[in-house]
């Protein structure tokens, strides 16, 4: 499949490519067929839903947003945007996720525990397992506790509250899965 030159006609390539009507793709993405129907008449090239668009037709989301790489190569990995100390407890020795839980896409895999926190300055911080982190070289760490979170270069530092910070982000994607 060629890249097309606008998120629009992207997405009108891929529902050719799947041979599936507007209304279909509304429903395994969970929008409004309106939504999906808008894109497409309205030549878009930005949406808020590229993200839902990607994770429900099982296309790869760097493709969709900018035309790089390929549809349907490395598939979206969505990580949960923990939100407490008590939560990342949770995750992290049961898997257990909320249902109101918001998500952010990557196209990489950080692992199996991979989560992600987000900062008070709206820095969104993605931990994950050491090999899977793109600079070995140059890593820190985020420190959570039940009274703060904070990027920390010290590894000594709190040990148990320490996690390897795999990628930082300043604008993302947020999917909300549930109620």
């Amino acid at each position: 499949m060629s890249t097309q030159a606008t998120l629009s006609s992207r997405l009108k390539a891929v529902l050719s490519e799947l041979h599936i009507s507007q209304k279909e793709a509304a429903t395994r993405c969970g929008l409004p067929e309106q939504t999906i129907s808008n894109i497409l008449t309205k030549n878009m090239d930005e949406t808020k839903t590229a993200g839902r668009i990607a994770m429900g037709l099982g296309i790869s989301l760097e493709w969709l947003v900018y035309g790089t790489g390929q549809p349907f190569g490395q598939t979206v990995k969505w990580i949960p945007i923990i939100d407490s100390f008590y939560a990342l407890g949770l995750f992290l020795t049961e898997s257990s996720i909320r249902s109101k839980t918001e998500y952010i896409a990557s196209e990489r895999d950080y692992g199996p525990k991979a989560f992600a926190w987000k900062l008070d300055n709206g820095t969104i911080v993605i931990c994950g397992e050491h090999e899977k982190i793109i600079d070995p070289a140059n890593h820190s760490y985020l420190l959570i506790n039940d009274e703060t979170s904070m990027i920390s270069e010290n590894s000594e530092e709190a040990r148990k509250y320490l996690h390897l910070i795999c990628e930082l982000r300043t604008c993302y994607d947020l999917v909300k899965i549930g109620n």
